[in-house]
């Protein structure tokens, strides 16, 4: 979800402002155990910060601050694991879109 609480349309974010924060939400529901959430970009971790909201429920905020120019395009991935046998993590991407500031010559 994005910064209003809502589902991030086409798995894009944004656009967004050079200069900007942006709140990102994953969330998971059900299994058993609850599964851990975590953010990454490429093989990094970026926050293994998860809660538990509810007994079915649990979410990460990824916290991006003063977004810049090197932030176009990147990929955000959110993978809810159990580390249950035989289970897979379940992933969702989003690519953020940013408006470049227009400085004058």
């Amino acid at each position: 979800m994005d910064n209003r609480g809502e589902h991030i349309r086409h798995f894009m974010l944004g656009p967004y402002n050079e200069g900007d924060n942006v709140d990102i939400t994953c969330e998971a529901t059900g299994g058993r155990p609850l599964p851990r959430v975590t953010w990454w970009t490429g093989n990094v971790m970026l926050d293994d910060s998860y809660e538990r909201r509810s007994e079915r429920r649990v979410q990460n905020v990824l916290h991006l601050h003063n977004l810049t120019r090197r932030d176009l395009n990147s990929a955000f991935t959110c993978k809810a694991s159990n580390y249950e046998h035989g289970t897979h993590d379940i992933i969702s991407s989003v690519r953020l879109e940013l408006n470049r500031e227009y400085i004058r010559p």
